[in-house]
């Protein structure tokens, strides 16, 4: 529901405003993080970076809550169409990484093993 909520004010602003961060107790939201594009909305200014409504335009699957409201999909024709593809990791689950250190440096003397 929250999310979906995140999505209405988005679309009632035009996507000039997110809605960042919910606190609260109960049906009370105390303590909400704004997000606003960089000469605001209607003279409010945001208190988080205005990365978070790329970021929530980019990320934000609909719910049945949004489809109960009506809301457009934030995604294009062409994102929707994508699916995320997983990527394989060559280094087996159990092994440790292994950093690259330039020779003589301090790093190298603590890690190197005799």
């Amino acid at each position: 529901k929250c999310c979906t909520f995140q999505h209405w004010v988005y679309q009632k602003t035009s996507g000039c405003l997110l809605v960042t961060d919910m606190q609260g107790v109960g049906m009370k939201l105390t303590d909400v993080g704004i997000a606003t594009l960089a000469k605001g909305y209607k003279g409010f200014k945001g208190n988080c970076s205005m990365t978070f409504i790329d970021q929530f335009k980019a990320l934000h699957q609909c719910n049945k809550y949004c489809k109960m409201l009506g809301l457009k999909s934030l995604q294009n024709n062409s994102q929707k169409q994508k699916k995320p593809s997983v990527s394989r990791s060559k280094t087996q689950p159990n092994s440790t990484p292994v950093r690259k250190v330039a020779p003589g440096t301090p790093a190298e003397k603590k890690t190197s093993r005799p």
